[in-house]
């Protein structure tokens, strides 16, 4: 079935392999998140989640959008209001810019994943300025989504050729407290987000890593409040 389906690419094209894939073949990566979450026994219809970065709503947020017990979704972007309501029709979305609502909203939740652009976006870098806002937002028991990336070399630049601006560099020498922005290890990333927790009144209960693509994957943190 999978050779089959890779077969019709040059035909239909890879919005259409995405789909089908996740459709009928379940093993894209947030699929293999949700089974990591059934055999660590989390209960996503318990879960009030948020997607801090909405987009389209057809890549990974479909695949949990139902599973959860609420969804809200922040997009900057209003012409992404009609794919986010036709592919999330359950979702509560709200156009705002996300590091604006995060300072404001009332809202708390259990389950946060940040899908964040890889490129500089209104002088912003992947999601380092959503902190320390985020803890505000995070009920005493949640799980964060984060994407990362910790090799941004020739694959990344072929795929996304604005990505490692100065601004970008400097961030990310910044915010992973490192002399190679170009090639992060995994203890550090790790390292620097256990830090940001525990400095902000959360213990790291679990955390693993699920690949996406060659250079981009999700930590996945399982937090505690200290009480």
């Amino acid at each position: 079935m999978r050779k089959l389906i890779k077969k019709l690419i040059p035909k239909f094209g890879i919005q259409f392999y995405r789909k089908i894939k996740r459709k009928y073949l379940k093993f894209g990566p947030m699929n293999k998140v949700i089974f990591e979450f059934n055999k660590r026994g989390v209960k996503l219809r318990n879960l009030c989640a948020l997607e801090v970065y909405g987009a389209l709503g057809d890549r990974h947020t479909i695949d949990y959008a139902k599973k959860v017990k609420s969804l809200d979704v922040w997009e900057n972007d209003s012409n992404c209001y009609s794919a986010l309501r036709k592919n999330l029709p359950s979702a509560i979305i709200k156009i705002t810019d996300s590091y604006n609502e995060i300072k404001r909203t009332k809202r708390k939740y259990d389950l946060v994943v940040i899908d964040n652009p890889l490129v500089t976006h209104s002088r912003h870098c992947e999601h380092f300025d959503l902190f320390p806002d985020i803890f505000r937002i995070l009920n005493n028991e949640v799980i964060l989504i984060i994407n990362f990336s910790a090799v941004l070399l020739d694959d990344a630049k072929k795929d996304c050729p604005s990505i490692l601006d100065d601004l970008q560099i400097e961030k990310r020498k910044e915010f992973y407290n490192t002399d190679d922005p170009f090639n992060i290890s995994f203890d550090r990333i790790v390292n620097t987000y256990q830090s940001l927790f525990n400095n902000n009144g959360f213990n790291v209960d679990w955390f693993f890593k699920q690949t996406r693509t060659p250079y981009i994957s999700y930590i996945v943190f399982k937090l505690s409040k200290v009480q």
